[in-house]
């Protein structure tokens, strides 16, 4: 069965409710200090809103962490413990040191790409021995284990990234783009991958992440409608204290459907412990013939 079949409703029920516990809403303490220095560092300062409106080169692209030409990243499953995340150029190169560990706090890195850096970039999410998400459709945090991946890909540089099903989805998307083998989704696909499983055409990306909103939009009424599936949701986690997720924001609504999502996953799947991941299995394969349909191709998505 389609577990994202009455997601629209789950949206709508959350957001007349609105009372979730959100992390994101402001400040932070987490381990970045101002740096030049381009690399992956555990934490978070500052503007988890960063978003970027003007032209890349006048010094940093903006203060998406620090002021100093930093990019906060995180997952958005509900809030990531000690997982590891992994970035890289679009090319394949590790972005210097090329990993950290999401903070205590926030949940975040910061990513120095460089301080005039506007191309792309893969960010991945790994699980380690002592990873967790807090996973809202049980409302605990459960493990994210070794061998666990969840990736976002961004054509370039302008806000922060969140990593979610709905980026994973895009990421899995944009390979089946480059590889030529759902061109009527992509239209500009082709090109093959490299070495690190990254598009090697720009065009493979955009188009796979626009198809992923376009298809999540269709979904919901306007108002609920989310601008970049790759941009930092309100992210949910037990201990962020009780609050209310924004749904006029752009990250607010974004975070809102992230956590729709894994409660409807858990509805499904009422034995599952982490219900989030079984969900995010269904739809990157779901979506690999461009259709939200339960179906992959002539085959169910899911067993």
């Amino acid at each position: 069965m389609n577990m994202l079949r009455c997601l629209n409703r789950a949206v709508l029920a959350l957001a007349t409710a609105l009372l979730l516990a959100a992390c994101g809403g402001g400040g932070g303490s987490g381990a970045v200090t101002e740096k030049e220095t381009i690399g992956v560092f555990s934490g978070i300062t500052r503007n988890f809103n960063f978003d970027f409106q003007g032209s890349v080169g006048e010094g940093a692209i903006g203060d998406g962490a620090t002021g100093d030409g930093g990019i906060g990243a995180g997952g958005a499953l509900g809030q990531f413990r000690n997982a590891l995340v992994k970035v890289y150029y679009l090319d394949g190169r590790p972005v210097g040191n090329g990993e950290a560990l999401t903070d205590a706090e926030n949940g975040m890195v910061t990513i120095y790409p460089g301080r005039t850096y506007s191309g792309g970039l893969l960010v991945e999410i790994h699980g380690t021995s002592a990873a967790q998400y807090f996973e809202e459709g049980k409302e605990t945090y459960v493990p994210f284990p070794v061998g666990r991946v969840i990736r976002a890909i961004v054509p370039s540089v302008d806000k922060n990234i969140g990593v979610t099903p709905f980026t994973d989805a895009a990421y899995e998307l944009a390979v089946a783009c480059a590889s030529g083998s759902v061109a009527l989704v992509c239209e500009t696909g082709g090109g093959g991958v490299n070495a690190q499983g990254i598009p090697k055409e720009v065009s493979a990306v955009k188009a796979a992440n626009e198809h992923v909103r376009s298809v999540l939009n269709s979904h919901f009424t306007e108002s609920l409608q989310v601008d970049d599936v790759t941009r930092l949701p309100y992210i949910v986690g037990a201990g962020t204290g009780a609050g209310a997720v924004p749904v006029s924001s752009q990250r607010g609504r974004y975070g809102l459907m992230n956590v729709a999502f894994s409660k409807q996953a858990a509805m499904f799947n009422t034995a599952e412990s982490s219900p989030t991941l079984l969900a995010i299995d269904q739809l990157k394969r779901d979506l690999l013939d461009g259709s939200l349909d339960g179906q992959s191709g002539s085959a169910p998505a899911v067993s």
